[in-house]
């Protein structure tokens, strides 16, 4: 009988040790994925902070560029391409300075082409075979390329924002500005933000166009 009895507390505490043990795992189990969880909302806030940083700076700017392209252009005067280009060199450098842009280029049907920065192009250079051009003078208004990399900065994404010219002798072309996309930059601009981890700056094909 005595044997039995101490068969049968065994057996309670076997039973008893298993039930404290799984209890004890399903409360780490269940602080783990709490956890998880919490850590899985606190990255995507964060996340959802910094992208909506990005955009403000990003929209902000491009603000300010559509409106100063738009002003300038439609300012513009001339009977012909190359009296356009001497008339208003001195106002696309004060614009370039002004509001911070890359580099700012008028681009013309008959070939003529100026650009503010010494860009270093080779003699057989033709803007008219280029997208941002093609796609800049067929368009009725502000035009904002894809980005792209350029020949003078490879390493960095280019966007091109473009509106069209028309001199007064009928020929056609478009004034531009340039932005490099440094994400270096931008991630200066979102200093107040303390992240880790890696940033993408995608277009809205998804395709990668800088990371830091």
């Amino acid at each position: 009988m005595n044997n039995l009895n101490l068969s049968l507390k065994a057996k309670l505490l076997i039973v008893s040790a298993a039930a404290l043990i799984i209890t004890v795992l399903v409360l780490i189990l269940f602080n783990y994925f709490s956890m998880h969880s919490n850590s899985l909302t606190l990255y995507k806030n964060i996340q959802n902070r910094v992208t909506d940083n990005i955009a403000t700076i990003i929209g902000k700017d491009f603000d300010r560029y559509t409106r100063g392209i738009t002003m300038l252009a439609k300012s513009m005067t001339g009977e012909n391409p190359k009296e356009l280009v001497e008339t208003y060199k001195l106002a696309f450098e004060e614009t370039k300075n002004t509001l911070g842009v890359s580099n700012i280029m008028a681009a013309f049907d008959d070939g003529t082409f100026y650009s503010v920065n010494n860009l270093g192009l080779s003699a057989d250079y033709d803007h008219r075979k280029r997208d941002w051009y093609k796609d800049g003078v067929k368009y009725n208004g502000v035009y904002i390329s894809k980005a792209y990399k350029d020949q003078v900065r490879p390493d960095i994404p280019c966007i091109t924002i473009s509106h069209p010219l028309n001199s007064a002798n009928g020929v056609k072309g478009i004034l531009t500005f340039d932005i490099y996309l440094d994400f270096e930059s931008l991630y200066k601009k979102m200093a107040n933000e303390v992240v880790d981890g890696k940033f993408y700056l995608m277009e809205n094909d998804t395709r990668i166009i800088s990371a830091l």
